[in-house]
């Protein structure tokens, strides 16, 4: 058995927010499968630090909805205060928000045991390709999960 505990979401944004304060990154497991292809549920993680105020087109950032449910997406558009957000799973595009939901940027991830960059081709790819060919995903999406099973 491993060296596992339970917090609930209040106190793993507290413990998050103390980190952050202290320079610290923080390395969490994916759950969930908005991220997909990217990330993928239980295998990969994500690199946290403290937001550093600036959001463009294609970051990766954790935010709390209004609802006080806390996700990781990608930024699809920015305008003036007002931020909208994608999986790169999905089609739906959630915003605005506002820049104050904003809990952490995601500053690299290790994807099949590998650390991944901001630098890397298959997050620049993610980043500037990815975020803007939302209607056709559906379909590359189909073809993903079929090359994906047939391995």
């Amino acid at each position: 058995m491993t060296n596992s505990f339970k917090l609930n979401s209040s106190d793993f944004l507290n413990i998050m927010s103390e980190r952050f304060e202290n320079g610290c990154e923080t390395i969490v497991v994916v759950t969930g499968s908005s991220m997909t292809p990217f990330l993928c549920e239980r295998r990969d993680s994500v690199v946290l630090e403290k937001f550093n105020g600036k959001v463009s087109k294609g970051d990766i950032l954790f935010y709390k909805r209004k609802d006080d449910k806390c996700v990781l997406h990608r930024v699809y558009k920015v305008k003036d205060d007002n931020i909208w957000f994608v999986g790169d799973a999905q089609n739906y595009i959630e915003g605005p928000l506002s820049v104050d939901c904003i809990l952490a940027e995601c500053n690299g991830a290790v994807r099949k045991g590998k650390r991944i960059t901001k630098h890397s081709f298959i997050w620049k790819f993610f980043q500037y390709v990815w975020i803007n060919i939302i209607p056709f995903r559906y379909m590359l999406m189909k073809v993903y999960s079929r090359l994906k099973n047939n391995q």
